[in-house]
């Protein structure tokens, strides 16, 4: 008879249990989720009575649900156990739709995708080419943006627009929050374009 089978039947538990202590300590944590908010900013007046936002387009390099860090250079960096709630696209077009009900309280904005059935007078567009950390520790938003009034003949209002908001910290928080104020800034423009469309 061999000595395991001599050993009584708790102790070959316990060593069972001690062998899966490795992997345990190898079990990733469970990860961090951040959304972006939105922010207020000065309300304008003029617009369309129904805005359309269609949906806001993303680099695809922006568009997963890990959070990058940029830093500068060809690099992107992910960051380590932090996740978005929501997949970004939809999270910023989302987030913009409520930052333009802030500034055109006169206007009904709906989402490109809502539930909602109604027929928009305007409509605005944006494409994000670049929303991340730089080397100098600012968040810059690089987007190219579109506000046109539908039917007729009027042509569409085109901006290119490009802004920097600095870090409040180094935390994946502050990189949420700087990011939040970068599409604040992205929705004073539509704003403003979408009252002179």
């Amino acid at each position: 008879m061999s000595m395991g089978d001599r050993m009584p039947n708790p102790t070959r538990r316990h060593l069972g249990l001690l062998a899966l202590l490795p992997l345990a300590a190898c079990a990733s944590p469970e990860p961090r989720y951040y959304r972006l908010t939105a922010r207020p900013g000065p309300a304008q007046g003029g617009a369309a009575p129904l805005i359309e936002l269609r949906r806001i387009g993303l680099a695809r390099y922006l568009d997963r649900s890990e959070i990058t860090r940029g830093g500068g250079g060809a690099r992107v960096a992910l960051v380590s156990g932090a996740r978005w709630a929501e997949p970004l696209g939809e999270m910023v077009t989302r987030i913009t739709a409520e930052n333009l009900r802030q500034r055109l309280p006169g206007s009904g904005i709906l989402a490109e995708g809502s539930a909602l059935t109604a027929v928009p007078e305007a409509q605005a567009e944006a494409e994000i080419a670049r929303l991340e950390e730089d080397e100098e520790g600012r968040v810059v938003i690089e987007a190219q943006l579109a506000a046109r009034r539908l039917g007729g003949n009027a042509r569409p209002v085109l901006r290119s627009l490009r802004e920097t908001v600095p870090l409040a910290g180094t935390d994946t928080e502050a990189l949420a929050a700087a990011m939040s104020q970068a599409l604040a800034l992205l929705a004073d423009a539509l704003a403003e374009m979408l009252r002179r469309a």
